[in-house]
């Protein structure tokens, strides 16, 4: 399995990881499944600043993580929300975790001060990850999204990074040095392999 960056030519790839989400379950709040085209363009405007990065075996992508603009006023301008998915039967084999990892410390590069993981309740899996990287729980959202007829709450988490005490200007990812950038992704793809391979052994 390998970490890398993504590309707009990945986006019909991801989309049908993606779309099972939209049409079964309430983890997004979205209702219908976007264009390929519509797809496409939110990639391409994601990656031309945020980092989003798949994981792949043999040239299939088994899932996605990707971080992006909290809100849109200036002054959010140092949040990040993230986001993962996976393909449903390769849920719960670490891939989630260095995903997020990578994108977390990718994040940390840009000069983010906070982390947010927002979490459609109830979801154990996504609570137990967003715990183990260290997120707090700081607020829940009570019936705030609607969708397959009943009212849902949403979970914030958040993890603050960069204890710097001058507020550095955030870097696009793509003007990161690319050196350090491989290297993460390099440390979360051996952390993968080193999980696969002692489950087989």
């Amino acid at each position: 399995m390998i970490i890398r960056k993504a590309a707009a030519a990945d986006s019909d790839k991801i989309l049908e990881i993606y779309k099972p989400y939209i049409l079964k379950t309430v983890i997004t709040f979205e209702y219908t499944v976007p264009s390929p085209q519509v797809f496409k363009n939110r990639v391409e405007k994601i990656i031309s600043e945020y980092p989003y990065v798949v994981c792949e075996d043999k040239g299939e992508i088994l899932g996605y993580c990707y971080g992006s603009r909290l809100m849109e006023r200036a002054a959010f301008g140092w949040d990040m929300e993230l986001s993962v998915y996976l393909k449903e039967e390769y849920r719960g084999k670490g891939i989630g975790g260095a995903l997020y990892g990578a994108v977390m410390e990718t994040a940390e590069l840009m000069n983010i001060k906070n982390l947010y993981g927002l979490i459609a309740a109830p979801n154990t899996e996504s609570e137990r990850l967003h715990a183990r990287f260290g997120f707090a729980h700081e607020a829940t959202l009570k019936k705030t999204g609607y969708k397959f007829g009943r009212w849902i709450d949403l979970m914030y988490f958040r993890k603050e990074i960069n204890q710097n005490t001058e507020v550095l200007p955030v870097k696009n990812a793509n003007d990161l040095n690319p050196v350090k950038t491989e290297k993460i992704l390099k440390k979360y793809e051996d952390y993968l392999n080193g999980i696969s391979v002692s489950k087989q052994s």
